[in-house]
């Protein structure tokens, strides 16, 4: 995507870059939500769209800006009441995994 971009578009791959860091800052930063929320957001709306890929590189970002695998859990579940268990199943149990693998690297380093 941003290779192609890049060389055919590249001002509108700036611009996407530009929004991105923009909406993706933490609440010490000026955000309006904190950076795990959003992360967490980017999970849930990744498992809908069967962006696998997607779902677990945020579910890890979700943990690394502090979210618990209890919140992302939470999140899951509220998306499976809405879209039907097999969005959870299919890509959201993927990305829950990446998250619980995140979260235990991040106790490790604290000990």
């Amino acid at each position: 995507f941003a290779d192609i971009l890049s060389r055919y578009k590249p001002d509108t791959l700036e611009s996407y870059f530009a929004m991105r860091s923009s909406v993706m800052k933490d609440t010490p930063q000026g955000g309006a939500l904190p950076l795990k929320f959003k992360e967490i957001l980017y999970v849930v709306l990744d498992s809908i769209t069967n962006n696998t890929e997607g779902a677990i590189a945020h579910a890890r970002a979700a943990i690394k800006a502090g979210a618990k695998t209890e919140e992302l859990a939470e999140a899951l579940i509220i998306m499976a009441m809405l879209t039907g268990m097999p969005r959870l199943e299919v890509v959201g149990t993927k990305a829950f995994r990446a998250a619980e693998e995140e979260e235990k690297k991040k106790k490790k380093k604290k000990k």
